[in-house]
């Protein structure tokens, strides 16, 4: 902390000198001689004792000396004994005069050329400083490395100037520590303005040595240019914590602030914030109908609009691919946070333009406000993508703000998901066959092959709630697996020629080992290739048409043939259709139950393209004698539906074969029993 401007070096409530951090850097030292320390005795005790002995022998050689002199001169013994103690007296002073005269190396002396020295060797700016006397010693370098000297006559001031000063409060504090005994080495990382104004990072290291007391007598240190050190880490902690192609933040950086939005949450009940989850809507085709790095280009147009939609605390950031998330904070209410979903909206309605084209994109938004029951930021992030799922599942551009009930419905899935699997592995899944008749003598010409489950706690559980969860989480391709295997083993036990339906998922038929699993299929149940029919959705085969257009040659090699399923839902075109070796055209239920006498609609027209292009034509959900009638006189070829039979099990579908011309009241009985 900053060292009170009223108090002296020696205040004795301060418990040690009291001296500002800055001076650490811009004193001047002198070492102190009014004490000589362990070190120095060691060292002077040689020297000590070789005077000793030199002065010893003088003595000797004068008493020697002078007792010849008093012989000569016929002295008495007293006087003899005199003179000698003269010359001893005279001879042994002799070395301690030449010691004054000649002088002893001055151990101050020494000490400066030992740290001007150690300056010149190293490529740090060297320092000592006594805190007592508030003096320093800086090595020569510091000029050449900072392009400034501190000022002897005002040290404290030309340092302080110079620190930057959202770094003065740190570097003060680590000072502080050293001086009040917490720590025994201080190390700083902070600027300095140096030349031509410029702020450099430097690393500031230092050891403190202490008196008996425990007083710091002298810190001696470095000080470093670590700019381009520094620099170098900051782009790569940047780098890790931020998208590299828009430059927002990542999802490692996302959590992050997420997690101290739930921390500042707790501490503070007032305070509220939102996680908004945005999906694109169909954004693989512009990638596909552009490429990559075209589709790189509108993402990064995209991240320009969204942060000019928000405030400067807020954050935006890229999780993947087309998926962003916003943290929103602080908020006073919900409706602030659908507010800025609607801007996102509108943001998108202006069209992007990229490689010369245009495209107006929509998106998907999940909203999830802050509350008590956020403990980590992965919760709340989950629960604003569960809402943006229901989002899509609404329909383009929409948002959902979660609620308890999707929390509900979300672990119900969690839950029907496991039992699924569960099922799946025990073989409780069976399948069912709904007979095909030829439209003139209804006689069953071959069935279509349905997936049923039932649940052992709910009961029996309709395809179009467990089939799409299964098309979700993966578990479709084994499913598809299963009653390919288990429909064809069916049709091996038949002595007649009727072919088999079995539905292709869009994710099983995208899969990379559909056609090396049919074969395999074909070759363990020795069936006829040709009796096997793949229905496929037209929106399946035309998302990638390329790719669809290599499967289905692939699968036409082994034999087998295709349908299209619901024909004229999708958004295929007559040029498309031609590409695809297509067998069978299968006209929708809607269109058959909202045909009449009056006005076949769209059903003449299938009929019509599917006789002129060599394909056989399906209808399926006719459950009245009319609608029979009328597809029979249109010219249909084939008939499916509950006034013939619902799917039953295999046992009950051989029965319903061995009559070839029912009639349709009997069948219906049959059916119902």
């Amino acid at each position: 902390m900053p060292t009170p401007p009223n108090r002296t070096p020696e205040d004795p409530a301060q418990g040690h000198p009291s001296v500002s951090a800055e001076a650490l850097s811009i004193s001047r030292f002198d070492t102190p001689t009014t004490a000589r320390s362990p070190d120095r005795e060691r060292t002077d005790l040689p020297r000590r004792l070789a005077l000793t002995a030199v002065i010893a022998l003088c003595s000797t050689g004068g008493f020697a000396l002078g007792g010849m002199v008093g012989g000569a001169l016929g002295l008495g013994t007293l006087a003899t004994s005199f003179v000698g103690l003269l010359g001893a007296l005279g001879l042994g002073a002799l070395p301690l005069v030449a010691v004054r005269l000649v002088g002893s190396p001055a151990p101050q002396t020494d000490e400066v050329a030992l740290r001007e020295l150690l300056g010149e060797g190293s490529e740090a700016c060297l320092w000592t400083w006594d805190p007592r006397s508030d003096e320093a010693w800086f090595s020569s370098r510091w000029g050449a490395a900072f392009g400034f000297t501190p000022e002897a006559s005002s040290p404290v001031h030309s340092w302080s100037v110079r620190l930057h000063p959202a770094d003065r409060g740190g570097f003060e504090e680590e000072v502080e520590r050293v001086l009040s005994g917490e720590s025994e080495h201080f190390e700083h990382v902070h600027r300095l303005l140096v030349r031509q104004d410029r702020h450099r990072w430097v690393r500031v290291r230092a050891a403190a040595y202490r008196d008996p007391e425990g007083q710091v007598t002298r810190l001696a240190g470095s000080v470093l240019d670590v700019t381009e050190r520094h620099h170098a880490e900051a782009k790569l902690t940047h780098g890790a914590f931020h998208d590299p192609l828009t430059e927002l933040p990542n999802r490692a950086l996302f959590l992050d602030r997420v997690l101290h939005a739930i921390a500042r949450a707790r501490r503070d009940t007032s305070h509220r914030f939102a996680v908004l989850h945005m999906d694109l809507d169909r954004f693989a085709m512009v990638n596909d109908s552009l490429g990559h790095r075209q589709g790189d280009q509108l993402l990064i147009q995209l991240s320009r609009r969204l942060l000019a939609c928000v405030r400067p605390g807020d954050t935006v950031a890229r999780l993947a691919g087309d998926e962003f998330t916003l943290l929103l904070e602080p908020l006073e209410n919900r409706e602030q946070a659908e507010e800025v979903a609607d801007r996102l909206s509108e943001a998108l309605r202006p069209p992007f333009e990229v490689g010369g084209r245009s495209f107006v994109l929509t998106a998907s938004f999940g909203i999830a406000m802050s509350g008590s029951n956020y403990v980590s930021a992965g919760e709340i992030l989950r629960d604003a993508d569960t809402a943006k799922n229901e989002a899509k599942s609404d329909g383009t551009g929409s948002t959902r703000l979660f609620d308890s009930q999707m929390h509900r419905d979300l672990l119900e899935t969690v839950e029907m998901e496991g039992m699924l699997r569960e099922a799946l592995e025990q073989k409780h899944l069976r399948v069912e066959y709904q007979p095909i008749v030829d439209a003139r003598t209804l006689v069953v010409t071959g069935y279509e092959a349905l997936v049923r489950w039932t649940h052992p706690l709910r009961g029996g559980m309709q395809p179009s709630y467990f089939v799409p969860l299964a098309e979700k989480n993966g578990l479709i391709e084994e499913i598809g697996l299963y009653v390919l295997r288990e429909s064809c083993e069916f049709l091996a036990t038949w002595s007649d020629r009727r072919s088999m339906n079995v539905n292709l998922s869009p994710r099983q038929f995208k899969s990379e080992s559909l056609v090396r699993d049919v074969a395999q299929v074909l070759a363990d149940t020795g069936i006829e290739p040709e009796l096997l029919r793949f229905e496929l959705t037209e929106t399946s085969v035309m998302d990638d048409e390329e790719r669809s257009a290599r499967i289905i040659r692939e699968l036409r090699e082994l034999g087998v043939r295709l349908c299209i399923d619901d024909f004229g839902t999708g958004y295929s075109s007559l040029l498309t259709l031609h590409r695809f070796p297509i067998d069978v055209l299968k006209i929708d239920k809607e269109f058959v139950h909202g045909m009449d006498t009056e006005s076949p609609g769209i059903v003449r027209t299938i009929i019509d393209l599917g006789r002129s292009m060599g394909m056989q034509t399906v209808a399926e959900g006719v459950e009245t004698e009319e609608q029979r009638e009328i597809l029979r006189e249109l010219g249909c070829d084939r008939l499916q539906g509950f006034l013939f039979s619902r799917a039953v099990p295999s046992a009950i579908a051989d029965d319903l074969a061995s009559n070839p011309s029912w009639d349709v009241r009997a069948l219906r009985d049959l059916s119902a029993g």
